[in-house]
């Protein structure tokens, strides 16, 4: 089939609700505020998406829902996608009632029934695409233990509901638009049904976001008891999640019993072997923790360059869909580059990417579009270098 025409946020949602959509997303995200440069019919869809991901991500963390309250509150989100208005009304009450995760997602969480407004006032495509795939992530987030996984394959079928479902939404919404045809969607979701890397390039690129979010979110997960990362990866090390939230420390008691060794004549033989062992046993440690986030890296990378060929069937056209999840992609991969580096265990500020590389990688896709080139050197570039020494 042909692609289909792009207009000017035609079958989009009404005026007044694609100004709540625009606010919500720029409030909440500074990556996907991006999302205000598509074009077309998409742009709705896009931004209507991101804010029930982003209601759905709340509800998975935010620590005042219980378990069981959990499950309710999935269950009123799915049920708004299917039109039922008391749901919003409920989840809305409820979000009102409680401190978010953070501030800036307030504005959306305390709109929740406008949120359900404009998913009524879509076309009926979207609201089947929604209620398909966000449908399935409530379910699946419901679902009695699925976070109680030891191993990555477990881990991963976690990822899937969080993030790697929005790959294959996105997808399907490039397809509505016209973004992609037919053959495109043969290319980026050519075994919808696997959850195998490798089989679904949409669904990869969707999975290596949740995965980098998890390195980069370590401390403050574990600050409010979520452990992510698979138990699986500490067995192996003989070590434990304390471990990793501690090692900062451990590595300051290994630097400072180093140099107190070195201080000791030779005459502190028994002294300085005893404190010799425990040095051994903090370096164990250390080496346990650098190793299970190495793991994670990996992990997170090969998802990422896998996803890759999702961005490369992106076309560049009038709609700008290429350069704008460029971007992302982008930012996702600087922000794995940054998580990635061991000093990124030692200091907490070594989370994020800085304002300027922000700046310049969006810059870059602005004008690797506007030449039509190829953006995957770009895109692997900032694994590895920052944005700004990328020569353009």
């Amino acid at each position: 089939m042909k692609r289909r025409t792009l207009g000017a946020g035609s079958e989009g949602a009404s005026t007044t609700y694609h100004s709540f959509l625009l606010e919500a997303v720029s409030t909440a995200s500074n990556t996907f505020k991006c999302l205000e440069n598509i074009e077309g019919i998409v742009q709705d869809p896009l931004l209507l998406s991101y804010c029930f991901a982003r209601e759905i991500d709340e509800i998975e963390d935010n620590r005042a829902f219980r378990k069981n309250e959990k499950i309710d509150l999935m269950n009123k989100l799915r049920s708004m996608l299917y039109g039922d208005r008391q749901s919003a009304i409920d989840l809305e009450r409820r979000f009102c009632e409680v401190r978010p995760t953070e501030k800036k997602f307030e504005f959306l969480l305390h709109n929740t029934v406008r949120l359900y407004e404009a998913h009524e006032s879509m076309p009926e495509e979207v609201k089947k695409l929604n209620r398909t795939y966000l449908g399935e992530m409530t379910i699946g987030l419901r679902s009695e233990g699925i976070r109680n996984y030891y191993n990555f394959e477990g881990y991963h079928q976690y990822c899937e509901n969080t993030t790697g479902l929005i790959g294959n939404l996105i997808a399907k919404t490039f397809r509505y638009g016209g973004i992609l045809n037919d053959k495109d969607i043969k290319k980026v979701m050519p075994y919808p049904e696997s959850t195998e890397i490798g089989k679904n390039p949409a669904y990869d690129w969707g999975i290596s976001i949740q995965v980098f979010n998890d390195i980069r979110d370590v401390i403050d997960d574990h600050k409010v008891g979520m452990h992510k990362w698979p138990k699986i990866l500490f067995d192996k090390k003989n070590i434990n999640y304390q471990d990793l939230i501690d090692v900062k420390e451990t590595k300051k008691i290994f630097d400072d019993l180093e140099m107190e060794i070195d201080s000791l004549i030779e005459e502190d033989y028994l002294l300085k072997t005893e404190k010799n062992n425990e040095l051994n046993r903090l370096q164990m440690k250390i080496e346990g923790v650098e190793g299970v986030h190495d793991e994670m890296c990996q992990d997170a990378r090969a998802f990422y360059l896998k996803g890759l060929d999702f961005i490369d069937a992106i076309p560049i056209d009038k709609s700008r869909a290429k350069e704008v999840f460029g971007g992302i992609t982008a930012v996702v991969g600087a922000t794995g580059r940054v998580v990635s580096a061991s000093e990124f265990l030692y200091d907490e500020s070594k989370r994020n990417i800085t304002k300027y590389e922000f700046c310049e990688i969006f810059r870059i896709c602005n004008k690797l579009a506007l030449e039509k080139r190829d953006f995957r050197e770009f895109l692997t570039h900032v694994l590895e270098k920052p944005a700004e020494n990328y020569k353009i």
